[in-house]
């Protein structure tokens, strides 16, 4: 499950819009007064996520052998690591050309910055991971558990 984030995060940055932004004497500053694609590119981010998550919980459930407790946790961490890695390879995509553009565009240029998501934390140490990157965890665990919910079977196994 934590490499379908590579996928997940090549079709967030193709659809994620770029954000304009002006290349000033003092650096980089929005192109525009109050920019919307910011916004965007989080919005972008958990459309793609929510359905991600549900069809890993969906086709987890339908592997029988792994139902339950386990199968839930199992499915959580996968889409907890697939959630940052298709956030930081989403955002790396056009990153470094990006950045070569800026350093040799003139003042006055306007350059397309690559999305990237605005409500996130994270945090090497302690371990701390919060926002929008943990969006396909979510949906795997309450797509999971709504099925195990509405299941026929007290064991979950027919």
């Amino acid at each position: 499950v934590a490499a379908l984030g590579g996928p997940l995060g090549l079709l967030w940055s193709a659809l994620a819009p770029d954000v304009p932004v002006l290349v000033t004497d003092g650096g980089l500053v929005f192109a525009e007064a109050q920019p919307e694609q910011p916004v965007a590119g989080d919005g972008w981010f958990v459309l793609l996520a929510v359905p991600f998550g549900a069809l890993v919980a969906v086709v987890g459930w339908r592997l029988r052998s792994v139902r339950g407790t386990a199968g839930l946790l199992a499915l959580t961490v996968g889409a907890l690591a697939a959630g940052p890695l298709a956030w930081w390879l989403g955002r790396r995509v056009g990153l470094a050309d990006f950045e070569a553009a800026a350093s040799a565009a003139p003042s006055g240029s306007v350059l397309g910055h690559p999305a990237d998501l605005r409500v996130l934390e994270a945090d090497w140490w302690p371990p701390t991971l919060s926002g929008v990157p943990v969006v396909p965890a979510l949906a795997v665990a309450v797509t999971y558990t709504v099925l195990a919910a509405w299941s026929r079977y007290p064991s979950l196994r027919p």
